[in-house]
Order: C-alpha cells, then sequence, then structure tokens
C-alpha cells in the first residue's frame, strides 16, 4: 500500500522519527551485534550517509546492513 504524501512528508518522518528512534537504540541498549536497516530506495543519499555517520559516532563497532538505501 503506498501512502499518497509519503515523500512529501518524508522529511518530517526523517527527522521526527527515524533518526530520534536510531538515536535511541543506540545509545540505550549497551553494544548492538548489528543494525539492520530496510530503507526506501529513494530516500536522499545524506539521509543515508547521516545514519551511517550516527551509527559510526554512537556505536563504532556495530555492523551495519547493506540495505541503508544508495548502495551505502
Amino acid at each position: 500500500m503506498e501512502f499518497p504524501d509519503f515523500k512529501s512528508r518524508f522529511g518530517e518522518y526523517y527527522e521526527g522519527k527515524c533518526k530520534p528512534q536510531v538515536k535511541e537504540l543506540l545509545s540505550n541498549y549497551g553494544p548492538l551485534g548489528l543494525i539492520w536497516f530496510d530503507t526506501p530506495g529513494e530516500m536522499a543519499k545524506d539521509h543515508s550517509q547521516e545514519l551511517l555517520t550516527l551509527v559510526r559516532t554512537l556505536q563504532p563497532k556495530c555492523p551495519v546492513s547493506s540495505r541503508v538505501g544508495n548502495d551505502r
């Protein structure tokens, strides 16, 4: 099912939901063995890079799935 306003509201979702939840997972539950992203294919490269940077900053040893988007 597609949401007609998804693309127009993605920035709102990304800043208000995605980043805070990823930061919570990386900060509040100890060392993670892996973080698995299954992001939308049309996600902007700067968003993908920002998620990777967040992981590398908060949990530098945590492996990241290759599905973070934009072939990252």
